[in-house]
């Protein structure tokens, strides 16, 4: 099993498949947003399940790091500041 961060929700868009894969319900995943202080889904950038279990999440307009996300799966959809080539 891969134990990378797994990004469960793009915007207010929740991952479906992704969801499968983490077994995570989706009360679970409400139950996570509101732990991390999102209160509506349009102030959500990304929502990512972390190794530890907990959900982790960024707010709209807010720039990820690269290496931020470096080891997580399914981050194609991010915005997030790609590595520079020097």
């Amino acid at each position: 099993m891969d134990s990378n961060p797994l990004r469960l929700m793009t915007g207010n868009e929740v991952l479906s498949a992704n969801q499968d894969t983490a077994r995570m319900t989706f009360d679970d995943l409400r139950s996570g947003l509101r732990s991390a202080g999102i209160t509506h889904s349009e102030t959500l950038s990304a929502g990512l399940l972390e190794r530890t279990g907990n959900v982790a999440v960024t707010g709209q307009g807010v720039l990820i790091e690269a290496w931020m996300v470096a080891n997580s799966r399914s981050v194609d959809r991010l915005s997030y500041d790609p590595p520079s080539d020097h």
